[in-house]
C-alpha cells in the first residue's frame, strides 16, 4: 500500500467521524427541542384549562 493510500484512508476514517458526531448532535439537539415543544405545549393545555374553570 502506498503512502497515499494509507493518508486517504485515514482522511476517510475522520470524515467518517465526523459526519457521526455531527448527526449524534443533530439527533441530541432536537431531542432537546422536541422536548421543550412538548413542555410548552403541556403548559399551553394547561393554561387554557385554568381558563375555563374560571
Amino acid at each position: 500500500m502506498t503512502a497515499h493510500g494509507l493518508s486517504s484512508r485515514g482522511q476517510d476514517a475522520t470524515l467518517e467521524r465526523l459526519r457521526a458526531d455531527r448527526q449524534l448532535e443533530e439527533t441530541l439537539h432536537n431531542e432537546k427541542t422536541a422536548m421543550r415543544c412538548a413542555d410548552s405545549a403541556r403548559a399551553l393545555l394547561h393554561h387554557g384549562a385554568e381558563q375555563r374553570l374560571r
